[in-house]
């Protein structure tokens, strides 16, 4: 035990540790400069692509327009919300919705950091800065996209999922979890996906731990169908939830999902580094595989960033369209995973 520790605590050892905090501090440093660099820059970004289809919508929606029947359009209740909120707090310019953007991504980039703590403080922040550098290197179509706005959700319900595996002392996280899962439902219902994953998962947690499996299930799924709960019944309401279900189930489903369908590897080779990013993910995968069949098993934290690769893949895959935006859930679990075996 002695011995263990002088070797610990010897002059080598510690010069090769401060070293590594130094290099590692100098990566850190210069990343964030370059963020602060792309932030500054982006300030001048107009408002393009989506976004000023969605603060149309929601303008017409303050003006006394019903969603769906008076105007048509295929996305979710949510997003005319979320605009909805831009308009009433910064307004229909473009700074205010580049407020809105980078306020986003900083309580996302936030999330980041509280989730990969326990990996470490240097973990915690190259994962929060690879995804600004990520999301801030796209330019300006990416701003505000319901992929993006997404992950903060997505990472959410998983960070409490982990909580609740961490201590089960208190039902309180999965219930945060499901009102999180469900709000992003309503921007995106690919989010049922991660929402069905995480209520299995804390169900597995709690009878790992000698609880009951389907109340910690019945609250994930449970709480998640508050918030698409109250949407639908402001659609009803407004006159507008039958409206929304007929194109749903006559446009959306049978006719606009097959359109512009391409296979997903000829989609990637359009994007930048598109194909680079699939095979780095794939490696993250690998490794993080190869390190739990070396006798590291992998905790719940770990597992759930490995999950969230599948469930991004999926993500992806499902909307069949290729666009590069829809790799944000993808990316918002490989960053953390990327730097917790660092």
């Amino acid at each position: 035990m002695a011995d263990n520790v002088l070797v610990r605590v010897s002059p080598s050892s510690a010069g090769e540790i401060g070293w590594a905090r130094a290099a590692a501090g100098l990566l850190l440093g210069g990343l964030s400069g370059l963020i602060l660099f792309l932030a500054w820059r982006s300030l001048g970004w107009p408002l393009i692509h989506d976004a000023p289809l969605m603060h149309y919508v929601a303008w017409r929606i303050g003006e006394g327009a019903v969603p769906y029947r008076d105007l048509f359009d295929m996305n979710f209740p949510g997003a005319y919300l979320l605009h909805a909120g831009v308009l009433a707090l910064l307004g229909s310019g473009d700074l205010g919705f580049r407020v809105f953007d980078l306020a986003w991504l900083g309580g996302t980039c936030a999330l980041l950091g509280a989730y990969a703590r326990p990996f470490g403080m240097g973990s915690a922040a190259a994962a929060a800065l690879l995804f600004a550098a990520y999301h801030l290197a796209g330019g300006a179509w990416r701003a505000g996209q319901r992929d993006f706005l997404l992950v903060l959700f997505l990472l959410g319900g998983a960070h409490l999922v982990a909580r609740y595996w961490e201590d089960g002392a208190s039902l309180r996280p999965l219930a945060l979890a499901g009102l999180a899962l469900g709000a992003g439902m309503t921007l995106k219902p690919h989010a049922g996906l991660w929402w069905l994953v995480l209520a299995a998962t804390a169900a597995e947690g709690a009878r790992r731990s000698a609880r009951p499996w389907w109340r910690a299930g019945a609250m994930v799924i449970g709480f998640g169908l508050l918030v698409p709960a109250a949407v639908a019944l402001w659609l009803w309401t407004a006159g507008g939830l039958a409206p929304f279900l007929d194109m749903l189930t006559r446009y959306v489903l049978p006719l606009y999902s097959g359109l512009g369908r391409a296979p997903l590897w000829q989609a990637l080779g359009g994007h930048a580094y598109g194909r680079d990013i699939l095979i780095l993910v794939g490696t993250l995968a690998a490794l993080s595989l190869w390190r739990a069949w070396a006798g590291r098993a992998l905790d719940i934290r770990r597992g759930l960033l490995l999950m969230g690769l599948g469930y991004g893949a999926v993500h992806y895959g499902i909307q069949g369209k290729g666009w590069e935006y829809h790799l944000y859930p993808l990316m918002g679990f490989a960053a953390p995973l990327a730097t917790s075996w660092v």
